[in-house]
């Protein structure tokens, strides 16, 4: 006699929880296993990308020649160093990058003050019209503020700051010996002359950078630094860049990904073995089942739920972790799930190309 087609689905379901309960330390090495090398991944890659963007961005800045100065003292005040430095910014023979700013409206986001040749060199001059001398507010792609609000940003009084443009995404600069995004950040740009207080000798000189400096330019500048008191030492981008990000990217990037891709396919070899497994051990129920009104769809189903009880778990997992390791933005967890549903499917539909072998009658003969 055979059972209706609601007592066969249901059965399928509660057999499937018994594959599972019989394996489940099994599944949870697996787990763990799948978290682990995702995670490993995901910090690697994120480095790799990271350094990718650096090593391009340092490139494409090459013509420029940015020198900077690491200081290891705080210094004095020095009215010949304010004015030096002041002047290479209007002449736009230097640019410099104040991060972490504060402002009235108490923005989530990051405030970087920006002068000099700073707009020049990262292309934001081609954002707003070249004739618009005051201080801009300029926001990136995350950023969420409109062309047209204005921020109140602590400047000299307090400046009411309108934003003149959206800064593409996927845009970077260069400040000390690393490149940051300008997804998250509002930029204003401004000058010493709108800004006067802005100056403050130990972070001006942390974060002045001059750009295609001569010699004489160079040891006029170190003249100034030493007057301030100041021990500093100059650094190049460009031999920075040479030095380390070549190296950084072969270690992050090819090694990772490798190791990444070694590591999966032992993982999936291993998933694939252990369901073939439970498919021999569950043959002779297969078979059965099949005899009592089961099609291959419920043999399918009730093997899918045991692989998806391993791949399923750690995508879960690992999306809940994905904010605090993640240098980026994170696929949609559909994308996630649906990319294990596949591998899933694949093992499953693999593993019983054996059940097609058996004759299902070779069982019907040995019930009886």
């Amino acid at each position: 006699m055979r059972r209706r087609d609601g007592d066969v689905d249901a059965s399928a379901t509660f057999i499937s929880i018994r594959d599972i309960k019989k394996k489940k330390l099994v599944i949870f090495l697996f787990v763990f296993e799948i978290v682990f090398v995702l995670i490993y991944f995901t910090i690697t890659s994120g480095q790799a990308i990271y350094t990718r963007n650096m090593l391009n961005v340092m490139q494409g800045l090459n013509d420029y020649n940015i020198v900077y100065y690491q200081s290891y003292d705080y210094g004095i005040y020095s009215p010949g160093l304010h004015e030096l430095i002041s002047d290479l910014l209007d002449e736009k023979k230097a640019y410099t990058v104040l991060s972490n700013m504060s402002s009235q409206n108490d923005s989530p986001y990051n405030i970087v003050i920006v002068l000099g040749a700073f707009n020049e060199i990262f292309e934001l001059d081609d954002l707003y019209p070249n004739s618009y001398d005051d201080t801009i507010c300029l926001v990136g792609s995350d950023v969420k503020l409109n062309i047209g609000d204005k921020i109140t940003v602590d400047l000299d009084n307090s400046s009411l700051v309108e934003v003149m443009a959206r800064i593409p995404s996927n845009s970077y600069y260069v400040a000390g010996n690393s490149v940051r995004s300008f997804n998250d950040k509002i930029i204003i740009s401004t000058d010493l002359k709108t800004s006067k207080k802005l100056f403050y000798t130990f972070d001006f000189v942390q974060s002045t950078y001059l750009v295609n400096p001569s010699s004489e330019l160079l040891n006029q500048y170190q003249m100034a630094l030493e007057d301030a008191g100041m021990q500093s030492s100059p650094r190049s981008l460009t031999q920075y860049a040479d030095s380390t990000s070549g190296r950084q990217y072969v270690e992050y990037g090819l090694l990772s990904a490798t190791l990444f891709f070694l590591v999966l396919v032992f993982l999936m070899i291993t998933i694939l073995i252990n369901t073939l497994q439970i498919v021999d051990s569950n043959m002779r129920e297969y078979s059965i089942h099949i005899l009592y009104g089961a099609t291959f769809g419920d043999v399918f189903l009730r093997t899918f739920f045991f692989v998806a009880a391993i791949t399923m778990p750690p995508i879960l997992i690992y999306y809940n972790f994905l904010d605090t390791i993640l240098i980026g933005k994170k696929l949609p967890l559909a994308v996630l799930v649906l990319f294990m549903m596949i591998i899933s499917t694949f093992i499953c539909l693999f593993a019983l190309r054996k059940f097609n072998q058996y004759d299902i009658s070779d069982f019907s003969e040995r019930d009886e």
